[in-house]
């Protein structure tokens, strides 16, 4: 789960212009827009960015149908066909799509939502590995690099499937929490396949070599399923 990376992408902009284009400088890259209104007041000011609203600086892209900023309480609020990317060294790609999405400049706190059940705020993670998800909304702490994905939380890639109500990443622990609704694992691994159902399933990323990612997965509370190793089948009853 990557997406406190990717959405730290949402910077403070600062007043600039260039060639009759609206333009708004983020941190040494340029915001562009159809159109672009500042509103002073005492106090305060607020940039309002409509029509095609994008940004780019170094690999990382986010496109709106508009955008408003609010110096003094330091957040931006963007709506409208949101969609944002980064493109990582080795040429990986984080990918988040939403409709309405926030980020507090100050408390560094931000959310990401879609319109309904049928239109999800969508996720994907495309490189040597691929994965995929939805979730009805999505809240980030860049500060404390933690994310939080609420509601018919699904994910999909090349090594299984998950569901749950609620899925925690917290970056500095290494750890992916599904909770909520009893969480459900199908998985097809190099050493082993198979379901698992619990009240819990972590994923805990292990010490590895460059390039290598190792996890620990553990169910916890009410486990039930099956595990297919090598040499058989392993029935998994609650503990």
């Amino acid at each position: 789960m990557t997406s406190v990376l990717l959405l730290s992408l949402l910077c403070r902009p600062s007043m600039a212009a260039d060639e009759g284009i609206p333009r708004s400088e983020l941190i040494g890259s340029v915001v562009s827009s159809g159109r672009w209104n500042i509103k002073r007041s005492e106090g305060n000011t607020v940039e309002e960015m409509t029509g095609n609203v994008t940004y780019e600086k170094q690999g990382r892209a986010l496109r709106a149908d508009s955008a408003v900023y609010d110096h003094k309480s330091g957040w931006l609020d963007a709506k409208g066909g949101i969609r944002a990317s980064q493109t990582l060294d080795r040429g990986d790609t984080l990918s988040l799509e939403g409709k309405q999405g926030r980020f507090n400049m100050k408390t560094k706190l931000g959310q990401l939502t879609g319109d309904d059940p049928l239109d999800p705020v969508r996720f994907a993670f495309a490189g040597a590995t691929q994965a995929s998800g939805t979730a009805r909304r999505l809240r980030w702490d860049a500060s404390a690099m933690t994310a939080v994905l609420e509601e018919d939380v699904r994910c999909s890639g090349s090594q299984g499937t998950a569901s749950a109500d609620h899925a925690l990443y917290s970056h500095p622990d290494g750890s992916l929490t599904l909770e909520g609704r009893r969480p459900v694992l199908h998985a097809t691994l190099p050493t082993w396949s198979g379901t698992v159902q619990a009240d819990r399933i972590v994923f805990v990323k292990l010490p590895s070599l460059p390039g290598t990612h190792r996890l620990r997965t553990l169910a916890e509370g009410a486990v039930q399923g099956w595990i297919l190793f090598p040499k058989g089948i392993r029935e998994l009853k609650d503990r």
